[in-house]
């Protein structure tokens, strides 16, 4: 299958066996590429204009959500979809990114989930005040804040004079309600 087959293909998106051709054709997965993925020959791929890469590039590029992707048929895929792909035959709804980092696309950083799993690995959201995730402080209270979600539904964990008290509360349950996918911070 040529470029111009590929992008004769009316269908907005390939199927698992259709994407794992092309990206074994083109593609191959290296750790020493800064997405993880190089082109195996000279090609030129992409909309409109394109980008050329030669042998040997690395693929794709950064886009606005942080993430690594290439454009394959006028579509955008993600660079770790991708090697997903070709490591395990199969494309996951969601892979999420073992140490919260969108460009590491390195497959022992990579595992199938769903979506409420991958937003249990998340980071601490920028605008917590406390330095701990899921701790908060609650003024009507005076006491510290602590809970999580699980499964979309809010744990209430408890209210805390202690900070270190609020913190252990909200770790141990974490281990216990997300298990591997349980991220402290």
């Amino acid at each position: 299958m040529n470029q111009a087959d590929i992008l004769k293909l009316a269908a907005p998106r390939f199927s698992d066996a259709e994407l794992l051709a092309i990206c074994s054709e083109w593609f191959y997965y290296s750790v020493d590429s800064i997405s993880c993925l190089k082109m195996k020959k000279d090609r030129t791929i992409g909309s409109h204009f394109g980008r050329t890469y030669k042998a040997g590039d690395d693929v794709g590029g950064i886009n606005g959500d942080g993430y690594y992707a290439v454009q394959l048929n006028n579509k955008k895929y993600r660079i770790h979809k991708l090697v997903f792909l070709m490591h395990h035959g199969y494309t996951a709804e969601v892979v999420d990114h073992i140490n919260s980092n969108r460009t590491d696309s390195r497959i022992e950083n990579l595992r199938e989930a769903d979506l409420f799993k991958n937003q249990h690995n998340r980071k601490i959201n920028k605008n917590n005040s406390s330095g701990i995730k899921g701790v908060s402080w609650n003024a009507r209270s005076k006491k510290w804040m602590a809970r999580i979600k699980h499964q979309n539904k809010d744990h209430h964990i408890g209210y805390f004079f202690d900070l270190k008290d609020a913190a252990q509360a909200v770790m141990e349950a974490r281990k216990k309600l997300h298990g591997e996918f349980a991220n402290h911070g």
